[in-house]
């Protein structure tokens, strides 16, 4: 049993998951929505943990070589942007499979490039086109709004390297004590 984070909406990650069993078990499409179900806990648990590594590593001392914090904090902060993508692109794949499930004509799914071409923004679109009125659709137009800063950050940890960082601390604050 793996550790799930407080904040994760396991209740309904768990009532969705038995109402997609109950009826589509027996689909082609089905193990494309459990592998992309599976993964949103991972994926969501991966944002916790290195979250809590940044931040242990950022109260580590700073006297002397500060070079093994720097990279305990590089490596938590390029875990979080990573894992937090693939949260959203795991999240918007399940949410993609539920639409083939109830809509394989509008949510195709039939092949390997229908599977890769899948993105957060074509999954917004699609839902936008034949939902307009539910709900999802705003949930997921804010996760791609997210996204696609997040992956931009991304983009520069996994190909540019580490910015340099700015910690600012206002004066009077208990950090100067």
């Amino acid at each position: 049993v793996t550790q799930t984070p407080q904040d994760f909406p396991a209740a309904a990650h768990d009532r969705l998951d038995a109402l997609i069993v109950a009826s589509s078990a027996k689909s082609q499409v089905y193990s494309d929505y459990a592998f992309a179900h599976n993964s949103i806990l991972w994926r969501f648990r991966g944002v916790a943990d290195s979250d809590d590594d940044f931040r242990e590593a950022y109260q580590l001392p700073t006297e002397g070589d500060c070079t093994e914090k720097i990279y305990l904090q590089e490596r938590a902060l390029f875990e979080f942007f990573a894992a937090f993508v693939s949260c959203i692109e795991v999240l918007c794949y399940c949410s993609y499979t539920i639409g083939t499930l109830s809509d394989p004509t509008n949510f195709p799914l039939a092949t390997e490039d229908d599977r890769r071409n899948v993105t957060p923004k074509l999954t917004v679109k699609k839902f936008r086109r034949q939902h307009p009125t539910e709900r999802i659709v705003g949930v997921l137009d804010a996760m791609v709004i997210g996204y696609g800063d997040a992956d931009k950050m991304r983009n520069v940890l996994s190909h540019r390297g580490s910015p340099g960082r700015n910690v600012t601390v206002p004066l009077g604050s208990p950090q100067l004590s």
